[in-house]
This record gives C-alpha cells, sequence and structure tokens, in this order.
C-alpha cells in the first residue's frame, strides 16, 4: 500500500451586519427628538445585534449528480463488434459490450474463483502460478498477454489486466463514453462503470513494448494498463442493505466476527509495524508515520471492495472503546477535482438526504447526515484536502 494512503486511512456564514440607519460623522453632536411640551433630549442609542460566537452557516442545497458514476449505455449487454483488421496483430480480440464487464477472452473466469475454478473457466490459460493466471492470443512476436490475478491473502481472483494503444483505448471509449477522469496518487485514472454489475473497469496511462508489424522490430509505443475489478458502488455502500444498515456499533469484535465473517481484519501491533517497515521509508517519514500511530497499536478495520474513487480497496478504520465499536470512517478520494468531490457530496445527499448541519473548517464546508439505525454520518476534509472524510457514530 501506498505510503500517503496509508497515512490518510489512519487519520482520519453568518456575518455582523450593520445598523440600516447611518452613523452619524465623527463630531456631529447626536441627533435629537423633540417629545410635545418638552425640550429636544439627545436620543439614547439602539443596541447594536450582538452576532453569536458559535452561529453556524445555512446548509445550502447540495450540487445536483451528473451521472459520472453511471453506465452510459441504454443496454448494458448490447454487442458492440470490434473492428476487425486482419494485418493488425496488436487489435483488441474480443467484442465489448454497451456497459464494462469481464472481457470474453477469460472465458467464464469471475470475481470470487479460487485457482482451480479460473484455470477451468479461463479456456488455454496456462498454468496458473505466483498468485496470477494468463491467457495469451497470437504468436511471437505478436503476442498479447491477458492477465488475472489472486488476492495474496483469500486467494481468490480479484483483478484481470491487459495492455491497449492509442486504437485499443479509442474502441473502449467508443463503446462505454468518455470516462471519469481523476488523479489518485501520482496517477491519472480513467474509469467506467457497471453499478448492476458492480464492475469498474479504469485505464492508467503507461508504454508498451512490442513488435513493430512492418519490420517486426521491438519498439515503445504509448499505451494504457487496462484493470478489470468489482468494487462497491458508494449508493449501495450507503444504502439500505450496505455497510450502514449492518448493526455494528456497540458489538465487540468477535460478535462482529460471528454474524458477518470475514468483515473484520484483525491485527496484531507487530504484524502492523511489520508492515509499515516493509515500506522502506527513510527516517523522517517513518518518525511522521509513527507519530500518527501508524504501525504503534494492534487494529481490527474492514477491508472493503473500492468504491468509484479508491484504489484497491476502501480501508474502513473502526473506533473502538472498551472492546466495542463506537464508529468507523473511511475516506473518498477526489484528488484536486473540485467537480468530483461535488459529485461525490452529491451521492450521498441522495442517499442520506439533506445534511441536518453545516459547518466550516478553513473556509471549506463540512456537513453532518441523520442515516439509518439512528447513525449521524460526519462529513469531513480528509488530512490533505483531496479526500472526504465519511464518519459514522451513534447519537
Amino acid at each position: 500500500m501506498q505510503l500517503r494512503a496509508l497515512l490518510g486511512s489512519f487519520v482520519l456564514v453568518l456575518g455582523c451586519s450593520k445598523s440600516a440607519k447611518e452613523e452619524p460623522a465623527k463630531g456631529d453632536p447626536p441627533a435629537k427628538t423633540t417629545e410635545p411640551g418638552k425640550a429636544g433630549t439627545a436620543a439614547k442609542p439602539a443596541d447594536e445585534p450582538t452576532p453569536a460566537a458559535d452561529a453556524k452557516p445555512a446548509i445550502p442545497a447540495m450540487p445536483e449528480l451528473t451521472g459520472a458514476f453511471t453506465c452510459k449505455s441504454k443496454d448494458p449487454a448490447v454487442a458492440i463488434p470490434r473492428k476487425k483488421d486482419p494485418k493488425n496483430p496488436w487489435q483488441l480480440p474480443f467484442d465489448l459490450t454497451g456497459c464494462p464487464t469481464i472481457p470474453s477472452i477469460f472465458g467464464t473466469a469471475t470475481f470470487g474463483m479460487d485457482a482451480a475454478e479460473a484455470q477451468k473457466a479461463a479456456k488455454g490459460a496456462k498454468k496458473i502460478e505466483g498468485g496470477s493466471g494468463y491467457v495469451y492470443v497470437g504468436k511471437h512476436p505478436f503476442r498479447q498477454q491477458f492477465s488475472f490475478r489472486f488476492d495474496d491473502a483469500t486467494g481468490k481472483l480479484e483483478k484481470f489486466s491487459f495492455k491497449v494503444d492509442a486504437e485499443g483505448f479509442a474502441a473502449l471509449k467508443e463503446a462505454w463514453g468518455e470516462p471519469l477522469i481523476y488523479t489518485r496518487l501520482s496517477d491519472k485514472v480513467h474509469a467506467w462503470f457497471n453499478p448492476a454489475a458492480k464492475i469498474k473497469v479504469y485505464a492508467t496511462e503507461d508504454t508498451w513494448d512490442r513488435a513493430n508489424i512492418k519490420t517486426k522490430q521491438d519498439e515503445e509505443v504509448p499505451a494504457y494498463w487496462v484493470y478489470v475489478v468489482q468494487y462497491s458502488p458508494l449508493a449501495e455502500l450507503l444504502g439500505t442493505e450496505g455497510l450502514l444498515a449492518k448493526p455494528l456499533i456497540g458489538k465487540t469484535v468477535e460478535e462482529i466476527s460471528t454474524a458477518h465473517p470475514g468483515l473484520l481484519e484483525v491485527k496484531s501491533k507487530e504484524q502492523n509495524q511489520a508492515e509499515l517497515d516493509k515500506l522502506g521509508l527513510d527516517k523522517s517519514t517513518q518518525a511522521k508515520a509513527e507519530a500518527l500511530g501508524v504501525g504503534k497499536t494492534a487494529s481490527a478495520n474492514m477491508m472493503l471492495p473500492e468504491t468509484e474513487t479508491n484504489q484497491y480497496h476502501t480501508l474502513v478504520h473502526g473506533d473502538w472503546d472498551g472492546g466495542k465499536l463506537e464508529g468507523y470512517s473511511f475516506q473518498l478520494p477526489y484528488g484536486k477535482d473540485e467537480k468530483l468531490k461535488a459529485e461525490l457530496l452529491a451521492q450521498i445527499a441522495v442517499v442520506l438526504g439533506k445534511p441536518t448541519e453545516a459547518r466550516k473548517e478553513d473556509d471549506q464546508l463540512e456537513y453532518t447526515f441523520k442515516a439509518a439505525n439512528g447513525l449521524i454520518v460526519d462529513l469531513d476534509l480528509g488530512i490533505l484536502k483531496e479526500d472526504w472524510h465519511l464518519k459514522v457514530r451513534a447519537k
């Protein structure tokens, strides 16, 4: 796990207005009023309103969803035949569908299969070794590689990947529309979604060393790594059957593990310290990480599928008090993209309803929502101000 993601995972307008009356100029006598039968006397100044020291800003209207997290096709299953060019051995060797799905080149292999199941399902796949399987198309020197990867901890299939050149990338856009583009860590990510199937396809820019079609000599061309993964749509994560719907708060590790096997990932202090040490950080960065508590304590967190903008997974950090879960939190990255930040907020508001409270932190608005099961959701900015930090607690 990259350091930035690791650190981020563990740390989780009422103005004062003047009176409508103009103030007298300096040196001018106060205005006088005269009552019948009395001499003129100075008018008593009206009391100025005193603004509340802790006044909270009004709750603004929530942004509207733009559809950035949806499939653009009216028919997700419609077949989109590839443009076949017998002279181009590097073209996509499979047809696409209206919405992102697992390419047919992998046969019937799918997420959650073990190695034996995937070996059988991915017809023509080479023997699975080292946690990965491969399907090859073509012959040397024009051979394409399509990979599928298994999770180290569970041994279950978790990811498909392959490379495409500019022409192949254009074919993806033609089939699925313009991707959502955002920056995560140092990567520029192009992402498409199929919420119904919970399949996310994302691509990152790279190069491809391959044989030139005419000369058969090696050359380097601009390309993209394409990844097909299973994800958890934010709308479902926060919805009636998602994480917030599970009665977790107030429960012990044992109670949660019994009711929801595999949901919690429990690690000792030594295990967390070992993971931090594996990063090979310089002394200064290591000290900063340890100052934030990374690797210093045991933990019991939840590792969920990534959301629209998370990569690899969604780490849900548990807050424990007296051996019971007091609350939990996770991050929703948006980088420096204000439109993506607004889209995430809009999606949260669609599921949870209008915020019950708004507040300002460093001139940025943060919110509180009411959720199901009597839960409260606080939406703050992450440490780097490139993530929404969503915290769930009891009333």
